[in-house]
């Protein structure tokens, strides 16, 4: 009878998870939500795509709709080791962002965008404060799956967002 339990175990893990897909104007989005997390599958045509739809992701994973105006903006400026690093350190940001002044960062420009860093000019839009419109709280960016991969006609990313 254990046996049989930790087969039916097995195979729930196995089923195939809800995945949703977005596009956007920087390139493609996956979503495949989890009870505590969001894996979240970029794929852009530049460094800069990839990073404006992370961004992208993360808004959708926190609201599912903002301001059609951006009214706040912030600068950005982070070291890292490496592109893996800076997309998680990016979210990371982007969400102590949000929560600062609940917005959403989906207008960006970068004045840098290296291996190691970036500086960024972002403009959020303020999340509606009405009830109707869900929000959910996210904890962070994970390191957990995380997976970058630089190319030179196409970026992908793979990025946890937990909540």
């Amino acid at each position: 009878m254990a046996d049989k339990k930790s087969s039916n175990h097995s195979a729930a893990a196995h089923e195939s998870v809800p995945t949703e897909r977005e596009r956007t104007p920087y390139g493609q989005i996956e979503f495949r939500r989890h009870p505590h997390h969001v894996l979240v599958e970029l794929r852009g045509h530049s460094a800069k795509d990839l990073f404006r739809l992370a961004a992208w992701a993360l808004a959708r994973v926190q609201v599912e709709q903002w301001a059609d105006q951006a009214t706040v903006d912030e600068q950005v400026e982070l070291e890292s080791d490496g592109w893996d690093d800076l997309v998680v350190n990016w979210l990371n940001q982007l969400l102590a962002l949000s929560e600062k002044h609940r917005a959403s960062w989906i207008d960006m420009e970068f004045p840098r965008l290296e291996e190691t860093s970036l500086r960024a000019t972002v403009k959020g839009r303020a999340w509606p404060d009405r009830p109707d419109v869900p929000s959910r709280d996210v904890k962070a960016a994970a390191y957990t799956g995380l997976e970058v991969i630089p190319g030179p006609s196409l970026w992908l990313a793979r990025v946890t967002i937990e909540f």
